[in-house]
């Protein structure tokens, strides 16, 4: 009786099982990273080999990330609305501020924003305009006013150089 040999090691033959269980997880929020430490997913290296080869995985992906973006700008706005361990009541029954829980909310989101502007940089980054002059609007002249100035001084530099023979 011949023994079958198995290998051993991570799942390397494109499935849709497979790609339908990362797109999963990556709506949840999981990172890739995390994703593929499993020992029953693929690595990252195949991983993005699949997003080259599959168009149909590639688009699967980049919509799972645009539906994880939508998500957490919700548990954004959930975060900003609970403000149930803002104030608490001391031991006398007087009601205070929980600095500390709002300084976390407040890091919570901040984080959040901070991941969207990396994840969605077009959508969430901050935007800088920058206008370039290099004279003022005042002082532009038209490209007519120019040309009149360079043949005026042509002729004020023919009349005063020598003329040679």
């Amino acid at each position: 009786m011949s023994k079958v040999i198995r290998k051993n090691g991570r799942p390397s033959l494109y499935s849709q099982a497979l790609v339908t269980a990362i797109c999963d997880r990556l709506i949840k929020g999981e990172s890739l990273r995390s994703i593929c430490r499993d020992e029953d997913m693929p690595s990252q290296s195949t991983i993005f080999n699949w997003l080259t080869k599959y168009p149909e995985f590639s688009e699967q992906y980049v919509r799972a990330r645009e539906i994880w973006i939508d998500f957490e700008c919700e548990n954004i706005l959930a975060i900003a609305d609970d403000g149930s361990k803002d104030t608490y009541f001391d031991k006398k029954g007087n009601k205070r501020v929980n600095h500390d829980a709002i300084a976390h909310s407040k890091l919570r989101i901040d984080v959040r924003k901070w991941r969207l502007a990396k994840m969605s940089p077009r959508k969430y980054g901050r935007h800088t305009i920058q206008e370039i002059s290099n004279r003022s609007t005042e002082s532009q002249k038209n490209n007519a006013e120019l040309v009149a100035e360079f043949k005026a001084l042509e002729r004020m530099i023919a009349k005063e150089l020598p003329k040679s023979t």
